[in-house]
């Protein structure tokens, strides 16, 4: 049994990744019909597969390679069918770290219910902000150019 509880947690660790998404011109255009590709100031990190146990760790090893972070870092989680106890830790520090630096946190395209309702019963929509946790990607983009107004005029 243990052996087994082993085996699914290195299998669910394998099937999910964490990516930097170095977003061409080509590739924003081609999502959102933005010709000139992603504004300056934004960063992309993506998500893809379950959001526990190894993978939650992997994600926050990756944030952490970020140096200078940009004002506005938005995480793209369509790809995140569920997430546990584990994972909404790791998002609640990552949150935490990025607040700490003076950059906004993003988590865009959560479309799936459980991983929603979860961010809910956390509190996390509360402290990241209902207007920072959008369902499409050009949301997400629209609301870190509203952020980085905010920024300018201050």
């Amino acid at each position: 049994m243990i052996l087994a509880a082993f085996l699914f947690m290195r299998k669910m660790m394998q099937a999910s990744s964490v990516e930097h998404a170095d977003l061409s011109a080509e590739d924003v255009a081609d999502e959102l019909s933005v010709p000139d590709g992603l504004p300056e100031g934004i960063d992309v990190f993506e998500i893809n597969g379950p959001m526990f146990f190894g993978a939650a760790y992997k994600f926050k090893d990756t944030m952490r390679v970020i140096e200078d972070p940009a004002p506005v870092l938005i995480i793209r989680m369509r790809h995140v069918p569920v997430i546990d106890a584990t994972g909404i830790r790791v998002l609640r520090e990552v949150h935490e770290e990025i607040k700490n630096r003076g950059s906004k946190l993003i988590l865009s395209e959560v479309t799936s219910e459980q991983v929603m309702t979860e961010l809910r019963k956390a509190r996390l929509v509360f402290h990241i902000g209902k207007a920072n946790v959008t369902d499409t990607f050009e949301k997400a983009i629209q609301r870190s150019n509203d952020i980085l107004q905010d920024i300018k005029q201050h």
